[in-house]
């Protein structure tokens, strides 16, 4: 079985998005949030379908995995990186979007711009789908790539 470590997606959303919000916040809520991110972003079904035999490790921080079409043990790695950390990112953002800072009007000097928050609040939703139907895609070609029944026999 092939594992990740939490650490490892958390480098990944970093190198991703600007979340300086989040590292202000102490390591214990950190570890917090990046588990239930984790733990819902391999919970999907487009995700979870993926995998022959999963496990979650949270007292050590890591996941192991066993894919269900495998090709090699670094290429399947790469990929639920990516996968996961999209899903992260994915839970990330999603509190930004029901944010009620996001609703509440705001006032603000001349020099600063006025910007609807109706208008922000969809780009952050159109945001959120976009990552979401990105996901989707790179799972799907991955299927559509190495899936066992579309394999010409040498």
């Amino acid at each position: 079985m092939t594992s990740i470590s939490y650490d490892e997606i958390l480098r990944g959303m970093m190198a991703s998005v600007e979340a300086y919000d989040f590292l202000t916040l102490s390591d214990e809520a950190i570890d917090d949030f990046l588990c239930s991110w984790i733990h819902r972003s391999l919970s999907l079904p487009t995700v979870r379908r993926l995998f022959e035999k999963l496990e979650i490790d949270d007292e050590n921080r890591t996941f192991s995995f066993t894919m269900n079409t495998p090709l090699d043990d670094s290429s399947d790695a790469d990929f639920v990186k990516t996968v996961v950390t999209d899903g992260v990112i994915i839970e990330w953002i999603t509190p930004k979007i029901l944010s009620i800072t996001s609703l509440v009007n705001r006032v603000g000097s001349k020099d600063e711009k006025w910007y609807s928050q109706s208008a922000h609040l969809n780009e952050l939703r159109t945001l959120r789908s976009t990552l979401r139907q990105d996901q989707n895609k790179l799972i799907g070609e991955r299927g559509f790539m190495y899936n066992p029944y579309l394999q010409r026999e040498s």
